[in-house]
């Protein structure tokens, strides 16, 4: 975990030093979304989990900060949260985004009115979040930041608009990705690629 903080500390450092000047590529949303999916396999996520970012994919490319943003999320280290729920009001201490994020969701489609999260860095990816959820699921949210909490609750209308099209992605952050992401990889062989590895006889993953 040194290794990790110590990396995504320097690699922030170079991305929002270059910001703006990034070198980018142009990536489709299910290319992003797949990177995505395996990064968080490879950080120990769930598999609930990984799906949950992975459809962040087209939302989040609509702003090359959240990107990177996503990334530091990604790095950070993943404390166990602290979970009370009082009254239909969900409150999460400790929260991290990568973590926590999925489980508000989930509370919040499931009857909770109120989720709180507490202390958690990164607490500007709470909108690309929040629109994701409002198009895959159909239900409206607002959010407000109070101190150092983060308080999401139902809207009876659409307070949060999407952002645009999927924009291209930095090299940054595929690079980031890409070093999680191939920590689900195995050894090329025959013997593996018997049992499912790779896409055909040329690939590693």
């Amino acid at each position: 975990m040194k290794k990790n903080t110590k990396y995504i500390t320097n690699w922030m450092k170079t991305f929002l030093d270059q910001e703006g000047t990034w070198p980018v590529k142009s990536y489709s949303v299910n290319e992003v979304s797949t990177l995505i999916s395996k990064a968080c396999r490879g950080r120990g996520l769930p598999n609930g989990h990984a799906f949950e970012m992975a459809s962040l994919a087209s939302v989040l490319m609509s702003d090359q900060v959240w990107m990177g943003f996503f990334v530091g999320a990604l790095y950070d280290t993943l404390d166990e949260p602290v979970i009370s729920l009082d009254n239909k009001i969900l409150t999460i201490n400790r929260a991290k985004f990568i973590i926590s994020g999925p489980m508000a969701i989930d509370a919040l489609i499931s009857g909770v009115q109120t989720v709180v999260l507490r202390d958690m860095p990164w607490n500007r990816l709470v909108l690309p979040l929040l629109i994701n959820a409002q198009n895959r699921y159909k239900c409206f949210f607002s959010f407000k930041i109070i101190d150092s909490s983060i308080v999401i609750s139902h809207s009876n209308t659409k307070v949060l608009s999407n952002l645009g099209d999927p924009k291209l992605v930095p090299d940054l952050v595929i690079d980031a990705l890409d070093i999680l992401a191939k920590k689900t990889y195995v050894p090329s062989s025959e013997i593996s690629r018997r049992f499912g590895a790779g896409a055909g006889l040329i690939d590693t993953d």
